[in-house]
């Protein structure tokens, strides 16, 4: 009996999602719009996927309060957000990145912080729920 592909790459799929080191929030019931928009307004974007389903952020300091000028920074940090599934609701798997500066001056990417994942998947989840509580049915409804 020959196993489908299809099956295979679901399977392929599951295993390089679950030995992740990100952070997952299950069952964020927002449209990609919204969760889209939450992550501009939080930390703006620096790119997005052809289907609009994985989203870069912008570098940052991983200190926030830190006050160093951004040209004297060893070290950054980006978020690789990805919204899985195909309708509400969803699940999103962010993944912080940190970038230090080598003697070139270049920054390379070095590792993954689960911890710093988890910080962020949390100030998506709390700007999802804030945006949901300012929203107005009345002036917000687009008839056409």
């Amino acid at each position: 009996m020959e196993v489908p592909k299809v099956f295979i790459a679901l399977i392929c799929a599951a295993t390089i999602l679950g030995c992740s080191n990100g952070y997952q929030l299950n069952e964020v019931n927002r449209t990609v719009t919204d969760i889209r928009t939450a992550i501009k307004n939080l930390y703006g974007v620096e790119s997005v996927s052809d289907n609009e389903r994985e989203i870069i952020t912008r570098p940052m300091k991983r200190d926030p309060n830190d006050t160093t000028p951004a040209d004297k920074l060893t070290e950054k940090i980006y978020a690789r957000i990805v919204i899985i599934g195909d309708r509400r609701p969803y699940d999103l798997l962010v993944e912080v990145y940190v970038l230090r500066k080598t003697r070139s001056g270049k920054f390379v990417e070095t590792e993954l912080d689960p911890d710093l994942s988890k910080d962020i998947a949390r100030e998506v989840h709390r700007a999802l729920i804030e945006s949901r509580e300012n929203w107005n049915v009345i002036d917000d409804f687009r008839a056409f």
